[in-house]
């Protein structure tokens, strides 16, 4: 047993922790999901950072939840100096307790009085994990880093420690994902070694997971639609239904919103993951040969959690068959053509849904009906379940892009502009015209909070790192490209320069 949680438990929070973590769009969503998961684990404070001046950490990566007044006096006293944590991670592999005697005794008398101070403010009983991380460049410049939670009883159990392990480092990949900075990460830090239970981790997100009921959310890349007509539906669910007889799958809800693909699945012999890169892959083919786009379709992998219990489940037919409120796709739940509400209201045929599922789940043996529209009279409401934690957060916080600005609105403007054909757009050119394109693209996608730069960069196929050098040295040689008001001459849309009146000027 975990925290209150069974250890499949305490790995799906894991896992869930890494999808969402994928699609932070920013540091303080990130922080708010990684402290939401360590609480989760049984830890009060993590600290996930650079051995740096906490309040003057530019250029290093640093999220965390320890009280302000700590980290106001842990910078203004230069405590991070002589930091017992930072100095001895930065000599060790393995994550050690504050409370070890090994650590205990090489700490010198200043070092002794950081760690009472820091017991003022509960920060004490401490667990930190060092991290080895290398940017990725010519310097190759390794960061001494290291992350450290503190636990909110004095005894946790040793799974809960190697969980949280795991969640570090991929909080730290994805802090340096939004702060631009690529890293090179030893494989040892990403994999699991599952030689008993108490050494177990979760597995990676998108891998392994077992027949059974999930729920999964796909996300369209770079303000990008998955479906602007009404035979893109009719074409998804062609292939879907050929998906279904293939693989044995069964659909329990869905719902298809423009940018989106929402639906809870139950698999038997085939891997849920495999089954949705298969269906989507197809469409992905479709969708490119009819439109003739190119670049990635969705954001990262599906954002998934296990249906593990009826009372989830009639939670996730809630959940699933509101969304087109929630992202404001229409006015009124009942007439949405695209989900399985209309199905369940016995509105509408869908002969490869399966309903029984949800029915039994009801319980209602006379009047099936009656009970469902009793479930959807009740708004979406968070269950106490750590798989889906966040399972309402997310999406209300994926705000959908402008409806007439996206990437390739950005891209054609910009090719046009310059002058540059799109087929060396996407090739080792460094022609200035091309790099030019490159480097006001990115910029434009990100301050127009149209993608952020990592996703702009496996947009262009080239590393975040070489864009931000990109962005940095054409602003310098051509500052009058990158300014907002510029945008009118290259967006076909003025909607664009209205969605951030205080956008982020940062190279």
């Amino acid at each position: 047993m975990g925290y209150g949680f069974r250890d499949t438990d305490l790995a799906a929070l894991a896992d869930s922790f890494i999808e969402l973590s994928q699609q932070a769009s920013d540091l303080h969503e990130l922080r708010q999901i990684a402290a939401n998961t360590f609480k989760a684990l049984g830890f009060r404070y993590f600290a996930c950072a650079s051995h740096v001046d906490p309040q003057n950490a530019e250029g290093a990566l640093m999220v965390l939840n320890y009280p302000p007044r700590w980290v106001k006096i842990h910078s203004e006293r230069g405590y991070y100096r002589i930091d017992p944590v930072f100095e001895y991670a930065d000599g060790v592999k393995r994550p050690f307790h504050w409370d070890d005697p090994k650590f205990r005794g090489q700490l010198t008398a200043a070092q002794r009085a950081i760690m009472a101070h820091a017991r003022q403010f509960e920060l004490e009983h401490g667990y930190t994990i060092p991290c080895s991380l290398q940017v990725v460049g010519p310097n190759k410049e390794m960061l001494k880093s290291s992350c450290s939670v503190v636990p909110s009883q004095r005894e946790l159990p040793p799974l809960n420690y190697t969980i949280a392990a795991n969640v570090a480092t991929h909080l730290f990949v994805a802090v340096a994902r939004l702060r631009g900075i690529d890293l090179s990460v030893p494989a040892t830090h990403m994999k699991s070694k599952r030689k008993n239970p108490e050494q177990m981790q979760p597995n990676k997100p998108g891998r392994n997971s077992p027949p059974g009921i999930y729920h999964a959310s796909l996300y369209a890349a770079q303000g990008r639609k998955l479906f602007t007509r009404k035979g893109d539906y009719t074409h998804f669910e062609t292939l879907l239904a050929a998906s279904l007889k293939r693989t044995g799958t069964e659909i329990l809800l869905y719902c298809w919103l423009p940018q989106s693909i929402h639906l809870t699945l139950r698999t038997h012999d085939v891997q849920p993951d495999r089954f949705l890169q298969g269906l989507i892959s197809s469409y992905v083919r479709w969708l490119h040969a009819d439109t003739h786009e190119s670049g990635p379709q969705l954001n990262t992998k599906p954002w998934k959690v296990p249906v593990h219990t009826d009372r989830l489940l009639l939670a996730m037919t809630n959940f699933v068959h509101h969304l087109p409120m929630r992202f404001k796709a229409n006015t009124d739940l009942d007439s949405y053509p695209h989900s399985s509400h209309q199905v369940y209201l016995g509105r509408k045929q869908a002969p490869w849904l399966t309903t029984d599922q949800v029915w039994q789940a009801l319980g209602a043996q006379n009047d099936a009906q009656a009970a469902y529209a009793r479930l959807m009279a009740e708004p979406a409401t968070p269950l106490d379940d750590p798989s889906c934690k966040h399972m309402f957060d997310a999406p209300a916080s994926r705000k959908p892009p402008d409806q007439d600005l996206t990437i390739d609105t950005i891209v054609n403007g910009i090719l046009d502009l310059l002058n540059v054909h799109r087929e060396d757009l996407f090739s080792e050119s460094r022609h200035r015209a091309v790099t030019a394109a490159r480097a006001a693209i990115a910029w434009y996608a990100r301050e127009l909070k149209v993608a952020s730069l990592a996703e702009t960069a496996r947009y262009l196929r080239r590393s975040t790192s070489s864009l931000s050098h990109l962005i940095a040295h054409h602003r310098s040689v051509s500052p009058e490209l990158f300014k907002l008001d510029f945008s009118a001459g290259i967006l076909p849309t003025g909607n664009a320069l209205k969605r951030d009146p205080n956008p982020t000027d940062q190279s």
